[in-house]
């Protein structure tokens, strides 16, 4: 139990919509009528492709068949995922999926760094976490942090100090995003999805 975050791309020349009575089996390879006409190769193909798999997603009374890459993961980097509820999903943190663009990305990785930069050099002292069971290290100088990438509250959102844990996160959004821009092309939609 806990956030969990997930970056993926969806292939957009994959993509397809399909008649939601073609889908009335949950495993994909079940719905024989389906896999007869788009072709046995093309399904399992898609099935079966390295790191992609076919997800399906409900548009009224048709579904979509798109190829997903995932891309980054996250587990309760809370800075992180109010950043995107914040800028991508336009304030409402509702665990659906949203499309993010790669401006929006590089925005996240400039963020990143320049906290980054403001926290490695900083002096640590210990704090109690908010129920007051154990001592942390949290950063001292933290006032970039909490204006920038500010940590937030939620059910199993993790711990909401400056600790070296949220340091590793940004470092590994950093490193997310740097992938993203150097691998993916336009032929993909990035997404954002969280859960908890």
């Amino acid at each position: 139990m806990g956030l969990d975050m997930y970056l993926r791309a969806r292939n957009k020349k994959t993509e397809k919509l399909i008649p939601k009575k073609y889908l009335e089996y949950r495993e994909l390879k079940d719905d024989k009528q389906f896999i007869e006409e788009q072709g046995k190769d093309k399904v399992f193909d898609l099935i079966m492709s390295n790191c992609l798999f076919p997800v399906q997603c409900t548009y009224s009374n048709y579904v979509y068949l798109s190829t997903h890459l995932e891309l980054g993961y996250w587990r309760k980097a809370n800075a992180i995922h109010k950043w995107f509820v914040d800028n991508v999903q336009d304030g409402v943190d509702d665990c659906d999926e949203y499309v993010v663009s790669k401006e929006q990305l590089s925005q996240l990785r400039d963020l990143c760094k320049e906290v980054i930069e403001s926290l490695e050099n900083s002096p640590t002292h210990m704090v109690q976490d908010r129920n007051g069971v154990y001592s942390i290290e949290e950063f001292i100088n933290i006032s970039k942090a909490k204006r920038l990438l500010p940590t937030t509250d939620g059910f199993f959102f993790g711990d909401s100090h400056y600790t070296k844990y949220y340091l590793e996160d940004l470092r590994e959004t950093v490193r997310i995003c740097d992938k993203v821009m150097y691998q993916v092309n336009d032929d993909w939609d990035i997404t954002y999805h969280s859960s908890w």
